[in-house]
């Protein structure tokens, strides 16, 4: 059956890439970056120096790069595109490796060939910052400063995902759009008590009695019953995870009934984060953080070393608000390093991208994109609530 899938995307017209800059020259142009990304050894690096998502973790649309002189490539490292993945066999369409055409190319995960990293591709939305203004009105934008533009809807909850934005009126209906601006909203054709947003737009809902609904796609119907109850419910690129009301925590990367992967016991848990490199993370009921990359089954999971009041994740990036009111942040897993922010905040929020985001006691927001201590930039906004 992959295969099967192999031929039919090598009768599609080839979409050629001069991998250097990243430049399409068939029938689709994308975005360049706007900071150098160096020779190709140096692409992971210098995204991820730029808040890219950079991990192990193929997706149709990133970048596979190989490290300088590894997996058969060149001293200057190699590029590909990522066609197609089905959690064994990955498809790239590559050109220049060892000096060879352009071509496609079908690697097994394991193979000595495998690629170092996956950069996401930085697309429209990745930094965009949703908000609830006092009115109940929701604004957004995707820039450091100013700019704040108008949706022209009025929610009890929002949230975004790359460029998609789902909110929950005051009925508890739920919305969605994929543009940047006043209006379009379209009727979801759903009621829920939550709703979340993945960063390839994905939408997961818990209804009113509980139930998991998810879908990819923008207007009424599409939904898929996850054939589970939850308490809280997150999405990262593709995956999912709930906690159930047991308080346990389960997670699975595909859409459709069942399949869930149990995470840990229950009574565990109160609420589970899941970022865009899939990087899974939950407050247990003492407030201790926990949080892992693998969702194959129980354990693995790394103590933190922090408690928190609430946890967010953007990239591979953890943000914590910690029960004093403090918002700390790191980049690894692994217990403690955590970073002061040197701020203080009543919220947090933190993008797919890993801008951080906050709402301070005077309902303020302020975001930067380091995290180093300081650096804040005043949003010049006061809100009532930010994307959740």
């Amino acid at each position: 059956m992959f295969r099967q899938f192999v031929r039919h995307l090598h009768r599609r017209r080839p979409q050629l890439y001069e991998l250097r800059g990243l430049r399409a020259v068939g029938r689709q142009r994308r975005a360049h970056p706007t900071y150098p990304l160096g020779n190709a050894w140096q692409w992971a690096a210098n995204a991820a120096a730029h808040g890219v998502p950079v991990n192990g973790s193929p997706a149709v649309g990133a970048i596979a790069q190989w490290d300088a002189s590894s997996g058969g490539a060149s001293p200057d490292g190699h590029v590909a595109y990522v066609e197609a993945w089905d959690g064994t066999n990955l498809v790239i369409s590559e050109d220049n490796y060892a000096t060879g055409p352009f071509r496609w190319r079908i690697i097994t995960a394991g193979d000595a060939q495998w690629p170092s990293h996956f950069k996401d591709l930085a697309s429209a939305g990745q930094n965009r910052v949703s908000v609830l203004a006092p009115d109940s009105e929701v604004y957004a934008k995707d820039g450091l400063s100013g700019g704040w533009l108008d949706q022209a809807a009025r929610a009890i909850a929002v949230s975004d995902g790359g460029p998609r934005q789902a909110l929950l009126n005051s009925d508890h209906q739920v919305y969605a759009k994929d543009d940047l601006g006043a209006g379009g909203w379209l009727d979801q054709g759903a009621a829920a008590v939550k709703v979340v947003v993945g960063l390839t737009g994905r939408l997961a809902i818990l209804t009113p009695d509980n139930w998991v609904y998810a879908k990819d796609t923008l207007g009424a119907g599409g939904r898929l019953n996850q054939a589970a109850q939850a308490t809280d419910v997150a999405v990262g690129q593709t995956r999912i995870a709930i906690v159930t009301p047991c308080g346990a925590v389960y997670a699975k990367d595909h859409l459709g009934s069942g399949g869930w992967i149990q995470q840990t016991d229950c009574a565990t848990a109160t609420d589970v984060e899941v970022g865009p490199t899939g990087r899974i993370a939950f407050i247990r009921t003492d407030g201790e953080v926990f949080a892992k990359d693998d969702i194959s089954g129980p354990g693995g999971w790394y103590d933190q070393a922090a408690t928190a009041a609430q946890l967010r994740i953007g990239g591979a990036r953890l943000v914590i608000l910690t029960p004093d009111s403090h918002v700390y942040a790191k980049d690894h897993l692994g217990a403690g390093g955590w970073i002061d922010q040197g701020a203080q905040a009543v919220q947090i929020a933190v993008t797919k991208q890993g801008r951080l985001v906050l709402r301070n006691a005077g309902n303020y927001v302020y975001t930067k994109d380091d995290i180093g201590p300081g650096g804040w930039n005043d949003q010049g906004a006061q809100v009532l609530s930010l994307a959740g």
